[in-house]
């Protein structure tokens, strides 16, 4: 025979030192960058110092700064010009070329490409912040092909607009929480929301 047994929440796991409802009163900072893609130079795996991406090298180097958590995405300037990024995209995806890209979804209308999170921190082999990290594999600059990101200087020819939001280090406990509701309003045309 079961038995069984109910328990509240806080008996089971604990509950974490800060309130969500808190972290919706700091101020968080929020960073605009535009990337004409069609400037994006051709990725070269050989090189490990990312020095050579000049069209992008500034907006790298920014975001090597930021260690709190971010919820970032890709903007195109208009819900036509999105559309066409994503029938690039899906062209790209056709040609099997090995490198990992988001999933497809069925959102659809809106501008938001795809909307991503990292948590906040750097590499220590490196001091490269997690975000530029993230940022860098989805410009198309990372050499391992199975890592997932947007490769965008492999197929995007349009300008996007890249938008960081960076968040207080405590809202660190609930980024996939923010994630999923940021996503409901943005509605990202591509990727697993």
């Amino acid at each position: 025979m079961n038995k069984t047994e109910t328990k509240k929440l806080s008996e089971i796991i604990s509950k974490p030192e800060i309130s969500i409802d808190s972290i919706f009163e700091n101020n968080v900072k929020f960073l605009e960058y535009e990337i004409d893609c069609s400037k994006l130079e051709e990725p070269d795996y050989k090189i490990t110092d990312l020095g050579y991406v000049k069209s992008v090298n500034p907006i790298i180097r920014e975001l090597m700064q930021i260690v709190n958590p971010c919820i970032y995405w890709f903007e195109a300037d208009n819900e036509s010009k999105a559309e066409k990024m994503v029938r690039d995209l899906n062209t790209f995806r056709n040609k099997k070329t090995g490198r990992s890209i988001p999933a497809k979804n069925t959102n659809c209308g809106g501008k938001c490409l795809y909307l991503g999170i990292r948590q906040g921190g750097t590499r220590k082999k490196d001091s490269f912040s997690f975000i530029a990290g993230r940022i860098s594999i989805h410009l198309g600059y990372y050499h391992v092909p199975t890592t997932q990101g947007l490769n965008l200087a492999h197929w995007a020819k349009e300008k996007i607009t890249l938008k960081v939001m960076v968040l207080p280090k405590e809202a660190s406990i609930y980024l996939n929480v923010l994630e999923k509701l940021y996503a409901k309003q943005l509605k990202p045309l591509c990727g697993r929301h």
